[in-house]
């Protein structure tokens, strides 16, 4: 596999843009927090988490394929040269 392919295999473009997304609103509202003393409150945060958690489910879903993988290559190659 090519690393342009592991690349995408890890983090494809729909979900790189997302993260994307999620850190230019992020920075958004960090800087009217900060600049323009705009208040916090619960609702942003729930906003936020509602944005972060399927940032976070993507990630736990494919690391759990990727060390399946590589749990699985492992075996094949370690059988393969004993």
């Amino acid at each position: 596999m090519s690393s342009e392919n592991r690349q995408l295999f890890l983090l494809p473009i729909t979900i790189a843009g997302y993260i994307g997304a999620f850190l230019v609103i992020a920075g958004l509202y960090a800087y009217a927090v900060v600049a323009i003393r705009k208040p916090a409150n619960w609702g942003d945060l729930i906003f936020f988490l509602t944005l972060a958690l399927p940032i976070g489910f993507w990630f736990c879903s494919r690391s759990v394929q990727v060390i399946r993988s590589v749990h699985r290559y492992n075996s094949r190659v370690s059988s393969g040269l004993s």
